[in-house]
């Protein structure tokens, strides 16, 4: 089964016509920049994160040349750069590439426009990653405040970047931070035709965690099985997702003092890390 980032690709890809790099038109420039993208997300999902570097220098300069001054082409191309820098490790540079994206974003469509409010979101999982703790909270705080004082934005909107939150706050083991913004969510969804089975799971998944963390080891147990067989069905059986639910359930097992089975699924999160990273990576 293909991963999320090579369905994301393979999706561009079937809905782009062919082109001759060597006599573009100028109207047809953003369907080259899609291609170009399209093709680093493929490589990047089949774990070719040098090939797709290479890949998106050689489109940078294609930029440079063919356009003057910074545009959304170039917002979409260090976007997709900073995943590919993550990937490689360099940390500092997806930093720079994050930050560049997101001001010249501001500059072309102002702060209250949803394209800057996207981009904030999407990127705070890159920058929590990388532990831009603060500067994730402050920014997704920010957009939610104007979003709810109903300055711009959606109920949509909101759920993401409280999404983002959520998963902030669980990388700073922020426990009480972490379930306000579980509630919040949830109380979105009820309200709303937001109804999005994968997030509400989720948000299941975290939420038996804390309880876990309090003694309702059973409930934790149940919840990462279900998030282990969604991630199957919605992503695949190779995503580093799948990784993150055995890693649950085996915490779940060893507060339940069955040794086999947290073992059993400590292995299945093992040889999926090496399957996705190599045997090299700080996971393996």
């Amino acid at each position: 089964m293909e991963s999320g980032n090579i369905k994301e690709a393979n999706a561009i890809l079937s809905n782009i016509p062919d082109f001759n790099e060597n006599s573009i038109n100028i109207k047809d420039f953003g369907t080259v920049i899609n291609t170009k993208v399209a093709h680093m997300v493929y490589l990047l999902a089949c774990y070719k994160a040098k090939e797709a570097l290479e890949y998106c220098e050689k489109t940078e300069k294609l930029l440079k040349n063919v356009l003057s001054g910074d545009n959304h082409y170039t917002v979409s191309t260090l976007v997709c750069k900073a995943r590919i820098l993550a990937e490689l490790n360099d940390f500092e540079g997806c930093s720079e590439c994050i930050n560049k994206a997101i001001s010249i974003t501001r500059n072309i469509f102002g702060e209250e426009h949803p394209t800057y409010i996207n981009l904030l979101t999407s990127s705070a999982e890159q920058l929590i990653g990388i532990g831009e703790f603060r500067l994730v909270e402050e920014r997704l705080l920010k957009v939610i405040e104007s979003i709810e004082n109903q300055k711009y934005g959606t109920q949509e909107h909101t759920l993401r970047a409280r999404l983002a939150l959520v998963n902030l706050y669980s990388e700073m083991y922020e426990s009480s931070k972490m379930l306000e913004q579980i509630q919040i969510c949830e109380e979105i969804i009820a309200n709303s035709e937001l109804n999005n089975e994968q997030v509400s799971e989720k948000l299941n998944f975290l939420k038996y965690n804390l309880s876990g963390e309090s003694g309702d080891i059973k409930k934790c147990l149940e919840s990462s099985l279900r998030s282990a067989e969604l991630a199957k069905r919605e992503i695949g059986d190779k995503c580093n997702e799948l990784a993150l639910a055995y890693v649950s359930v085996a915490r779940s097992y060893i507060s339940l003092q069955d040794k086999e089975k947290c073992i059993e699924y400590l292995r299945k999160a093992l040889e999926l890390y090496k399957d996705l990273y190599g045997k090299t990576d700080i996971r393996t």
